[in-house]
């Protein structure tokens, strides 16, 4: 009985010790501005490492990519340095924001199944807008972290 009573003491003692801060995990949902020819899109970001190491690199300062189309169904740009991937099997929708390959951040405006690992969705728009927007050329996409 004595071993019981010190153990829920340790345990209340222990709850009400515990320093008690907003948690900042993976799982904490942040937005993002991407801007493209003066027109500004929201995207609602994943919860994981790569989404993250993503949040980090813009964080500071937007970051702007020059883009290039791909395939007829996605814009795609190189990062300057690599990011974690989470790689796994997927069917990108478009407003998809991808990473691929650890190096290349991609913005689909089509479908296309493939291993990749996706950071984020563009909301509100749909497939014809967005192509519309993104254009048949290179087009440079301002990403922003909305703080």
């Amino acid at each position: 009985m004595i071993y019981i009573t010190l153990i829920i003491i340790a345990l209340i003692v222990f709850l009400l010790f515990i320093p008690v801060f907003p948690s900042k995990s993976l799982k904490d949902p942040y937005k993002i501005k991407l801007t493209i020819n003066e027109k500004t899109l929201i995207a609602s970001m994943d919860s994981n490492s790569s989404s993250l190491a993503f949040k980090k690199l813009i964080s500071r300062k937007p970051l702007i990519i020059n883009m290039r189309d791909y395939g007829s169904m996605e814009k795609v740009g190189m990062l300057l340095r690599p990011l974690p991937t989470n790689n796994k099997q997927i069917t990108a929708q478009p407003g998809d924001i991808i990473l691929y390959m650890g190096r290349s951040i991609v913005v689909y405006y089509d479908f296309n199944s493939w291993n990749f690992t996706k950071i984020g969705h563009i909301e509100n728009i749909t497939q014809q807008e967005l192509k519309n927007i993104l254009g048949k050329d290179k087009v440079k996409i301002k990403f922003e972290l909305i703080k």
